[in-house]
Order: structure tokens, then C-alpha cells, then sequence
């Protein structure tokens, strides 16, 4: 599947598995929006992408 150019959001993406669907998603060509409220995710999970400007992240909780 080719996501060049699309914009997508990842919910919890600092996780362990968001930031797994993170590292895919980029592979895939998308730039991805992560939010997530840090509870139990670590920024440092998506700081190369974070870096490279391939994602975005916000600091929010959803609940």
C-alpha cells in the first residue's frame, strides 16, 4: 500500500504498539500525527522519526 503523502493520526503512538504502527506507516511514505498523554508511552519510542520530521507529536489526553 502506498501512503505517500497522506496524513494520518496514531492514537497512544508512543507506546509499544503505537509507535510500532508508527515505524510502519512512515516506512509506508505517510506522515503521521502522534497524540498521546505519555501515561505509558516514551517520546523516546518515535524520536528519530520526531527528528526526521516525519511525525508530529502532541501531548493531549483523549480521556
Amino acid at each position: 500500500m502506498n501512503l505517500n503523502g497522506k496524513r494520518i493520526l496514531v492514537t497512544g503512538g508512543a507506546s509499544f504498539i503505537g509507535s510500532h504502527l508508527t515505524d510502519a506507516l512512515v516506512d509506508k511514505g505517510a506522515k503521521v500525527r502522534v497524540v498521546d498523554n505519555l501515561s505509558s508511552g516514551r517520546l523516546a519510542n518515535i524520536k528519530s522519526h520526531i527528528e526526521s520530521e516525519q511525525v508530529d507529536f502532541v501531548e493531549v489526553d483523549l480521556t
